[in-house]
Formats: C-alpha cells, sequence, structure tokens
C-alpha cells in the first residue's frame, strides 16, 4: 500500500537539519489528496515555521502530465506545500519523468525507490541505506533536475525592489488577475502610503523613497485606469480590523485604526462600478476539505506569474508555461464561483466592508487615547464651545479620563455648562 511506502520514506535522518540533502521523485498529482500531503509532511496541517533551515535542500520532481481533474484542489495543495516547506531550502521541478514512479534518495544515506501501479498503491519496492547503495539514485534524479524544468524561479523580494524593472514590468502587463491573502502595498490609497513610507523612515528602516514612491504611482495608475480582477480573502480584510497589520512590500507594519478606517474605505471604493477594480471575495477556503488553511497572495497576467507566500520573504516566479496556464485557469474557476464560498455581488460585498468599517470606528470610540491625544481633545472641544481653559486645566482632565473620547467631551460640556451659570 501507498501508505506503508510513504512511512518509509520518512526515515530517521530526515531529522538531521543541520545538513540535509534529498532528491525526489513523486507523482504527487496521480496520489489522493490525503496521501500527497503524508508524503510532503504536511499532514498535521498548514503552519509557518518560525524556525529556518537553510542546510536542508529538498529537490523534488513532479509529473504534470494529463488534465487536471480538481484544478483548484491541485493548485492549493502545491501552493500550500510551498508555504510549509518555505522554511527548507525547496526546489521543485516538472517532467513527464516523475509519472507513476516514487523515488527519494537522502545524500549518502538512504534511498527508496516505488512504481504506482494505482493512486493508492505502490509496487517494486527498495528500500536501501549507505553510501554506496543511495548515490546512483541520486545522481539520476540530480541530473534530472535541471533549470529549464524548474517550475519556481524564488527571488527574494528585496532583490526584487532593488532595481525595481521586475515589479513595475510585471505590473504593467496586460490582464491583471489578483488573489490576495493578505492585504499588501497595492491596496494603500496615496495619503496613507504617505504616511506609512514616513512612518518606516522614523522608525530608522533603510528604504528608498523614490523607488517605492515609483512603485506605489505604478500600481496606483493600474488600479485606477486599468481592469484588474481582485479576489480578496474575507480573512484578510478581517484580520486587517483586529491586528492592523499589512505587508508593504518586504516588511510588516502596524496601522492605527484611523488608518485600518482609510484602507476600508479605499477597497469600498473599489466596490463602485466606475472602479478600475472588478472585486470579489473569498468567504472560508477553497477547497473544505484541506486540513490546513494558506492564504497566499498571486499576482498574475498574461506575462506570467508571480507568489507572495505567508512568512517568506521570497517571491516565487513561475518559470514554466503549463505552470502559468495552470495558476490562470485556477484563478478563472475561482473568479466564476466554482469554488465554493465565493462573493459576486457587490452589494453582499459593500455590506461586508461597511459592517468592518463600523466596527473599526467602534473600537477607536472605545480605545483609551494617548495622552497628547487627549489634551488635543479636550482642547479642540473647549475652543468649539467658546470656553476659555488654560492649559493646566485640560492636561488635569486629560490626566485624570484615560478611558475614551467620549468621556473626555462629557466634562468639557459639564464645564462649559457651570460656565453659564
Amino acid at each position: 500500500p501507498l501508505k506503508n511506502f510513504i512511512g518509509k520514506m520518512h526515515h530517521p535522518v530526515l531529522r538531521r537539519v543541520h545538513s540535509l540533502d534529498i532528491m525526489a521523485v513523486l507523482d504527487l498529482f496521480s496520489m489522493p489528496s490525503e496521501y500527497r500531503m503524508q508524503a510532503m509532511g504536511i499532514q498535521s496541517g498548514g503552519y509557518l515555521n518560525q524556525y529556518r533551515y537553510p542546510h536542508v535542500h529538498f529537490s523534488l520532481m513532479v509529473s504534470l502530465r494529463g488534465d487536471r481533474k480538481a484544478l483548484v484542489q491541485d493548485v492549493m495543495f502545491l501552493t500550500s506545500a510551498l508555504t510549509a516547506l518555505s522554511h527548507i531550502d525547496l526546489h521543485l521541478y516538472g517532467c513527464d519523468f516523475a509519472y507513476g514512479k516514487a523515488l527519494m534518495a537522502v545524500r549518502d544515506d538512504f534511498a527508496i525507490s516505488g512504481m504506482l501501479i494505482r493512486p493508492d498503491r505502490c509496487v517494486a519496492v527498495n528500500v536501501c541505506e549507505g553510501p554506496e547503495n543511495s548515490a546512483p539514485l541520486y545522481s539520476t534524479i540530480q541530473a534530472l533536475c535541471t533549470r529549464e524544468r524548474l517550475l519556481f524561479q524564488p527571488e527574494p523580494l528585496r532583490d526584487m525592489l532593488c532595481s525595481g524593472a521586475a515589479y513595475v514590468q510585471a505590473l504593467l502587463a496586460p490582464g491583471q488577475q489578483w488573489m490576495l491573502g493578505r492585504l499588501t502595498e497595492h491596496t494603500l490609497p496615496d495619503d496613507l502610503f504617505g504616511e506609512i513610507l514616513a512612518q518606516c523612515e522614523q522608525e530608522g528602516m533603510a528604504v528608498d523613497r523614490a523607488r517605492l514612491e515609483e512603485l506605489h504611482r505604478v500600481a496606483a495608475a493600474v488600479m485606477q485606469q486599468g481592469r484588474v480582477r481582485l479576489l480578496l480573502y474575507e480573512s484578510a480584510v478581517s484580520d486587517l480590523v483586529v491586528s492592523g497589520q499589512v505587508e508593504f512590500f518586504d516588511r510588516i507594519v502596524q496601522l492605527t485604526l484611523a488608518q485600518r478606517a482609510q484602507l476600508l474605505q479605499q477597497l469600498m471604493s473599489w466596490n463602485e462600478a466606475e472602479s478600475g477594480v472588478e472585486l470579489r471575495l473569498i468567504h472560508g477556503r477553497l477547497v473544505p476539505d484541506f486540513q490546513y488553511d494558506v492564504h497566499p497572495c498571486m499576482f498574475l497576467n498574461e506575462a506570467g506569474a508571480t507568489l507572495r507566500l505567508e512568512g517568506c520573504d521570497q517571491v516565487l516566479h513561475v518559470n514554466r508555461p503549463e505552470m502559468a496556464a495552470a495558476y490562470l485557469t485556477f484563478f478563472e474557476e475561482i473568479w466564476n464561483g466554482e469554488a465554493p464560498g465565493v462573493v459576486q455581488e457587490p452589494e453582499q460585498i459593500r455590506q461586508y466592508l461597511a459592517h468592518l468599517l463600523q466596527n473599526v470606528r467602534m473600537l477607536a470610540d472605545i480605545q483609551p487615547p494617548v495622552f497628547e491625544t487627549r489634551v488635543a481633545i479636550v482642547r479642540r472641544k473647549a475652543e468649539l464651545m467658546d470656553l476659555d481653559m488654560p492649559p493646566e486645566v485640560s492636561e488635569y482632565i486629560a490626566n485624570k479620563l484615560k478611558s475614551n473620547i467620549r468621556q473626555l467631551e462629557g466634562v468639557v460640556k459639564k464645564l462649559n455648562a457651570y460656565n453659564k451659570l
């Protein structure tokens, strides 16, 4: 049974994370969902490993032969596997040689081979250990893993930003189709983008202001003038309300409640008919039976496809035309409602975003403002009421009342009433 074969694949040598070099050929897409997850070691759930293992090298070849009958599930599995294994040096290759095969070799240690005769059954299984026995299979697979067969070309996001050319070219290509599992710099309105850029500079972060402003101008022009089809995970927006976190190029930034409201208003403007963005929401999981859930960012167009994975400081450029075509078809199926949980009606989207905006404003009302803000609120309220309030009085009130804005305004109103008696 394939289950037993996979159990033998998980040899104790794989725990040697200080130095590990693995070559494998697995016809994953011929395997049932639960077995392919077990083979990749992610059956316990999609998680982002906080540790990095740069000395664990894993080269994996898969077969792309045949029509993908469950394309949405296949693409989500592949993307989830890339995310879950982003803490190691993973390289994925595609070749028909992988069809019907299950091979793995750990350099100088261990090798296992077999042939798939059914999706759940493997025959001609051979297991061997030691450098001499494992070397032939390792060398055979290594020779097949050539650059032209590489499915995804990794690039550090910081390197991509240094020149900016690839970033701009991707934005200017026709047929923009984006899937956002997290809110990124692409979604920021102009004024909020400027605020965050200034905030990064104040915090001492190394930023190339001119270059980032240029990239933002291009992205904003594409969003305003072009037709961008945007699939946005509901969880990305709800997480913004609670955490306030946004991906700003190669870093995570924290938005204030006022800034979160600005961003939600931007999303609501995109939902309008005259917008250059056609917006739809993904509610829940695209593949309900998966034991894990990842929220990738995919930037697809007629020129290619790029993935930004959760918790990863690299982008993955799709390197093969058949893989790029699979991602485009995947997006099209989701967009057309062929997967569960896609909200297409603009009114439903408007109501959802309006509800989140109301929640942000409620949080702003109950969240205690800092001392300087409290003083400014008291003074401003007094000015509006033509109440002459000495600085020491406004500071005293601000120091005593720390809970919320309404309390501060209420005290000023009472003082104004007493003053008129």
